[in-house]
């Protein structure tokens, strides 16, 4: 199951990795952008639903009528940007 808690071990992943991008799809594995390639990564995949609950909860108010309305956002909010900052995350439903 796709929850915040694998979310937060990608974004840890991707720093160790040295990656810029997370890109997250609904029944799709994530992929990492490494030296500009995607990389696809085993972890689990998102359901629809798993995907709307985790992007729910880390983007701000904004960001969250942006992938309600486009069924899609590139960025996360600013408190995890000054977090984890140098890379982005791209979620497409």
């Amino acid at each position: 199951m796709f929850n915040k808690a694998h979310f937060d071990q990608l974004l840890q992943r991707m720093l160790e990795k040295g990656a810029s991008d997370l890109h997250l799809s609904s029944n799709e594995h994530p992929f990492f952008r490494l030296d500009g390639r995607l990389v696809r990564q085993d972890d689990l995949y998102s359901t629809s639903i798993e995907l709307e609950e985790v992007a729910f909860d880390v983007l701000n108010v904004n960001q969250q009528a942006v992938f309600t309305q486009q069924q899609q956002v590139d960025d996360v909010s600013s408190s995890r940007r000054e977090q984890h900052s140098g890379f982005r995350v791209a979620a497409h439903e």
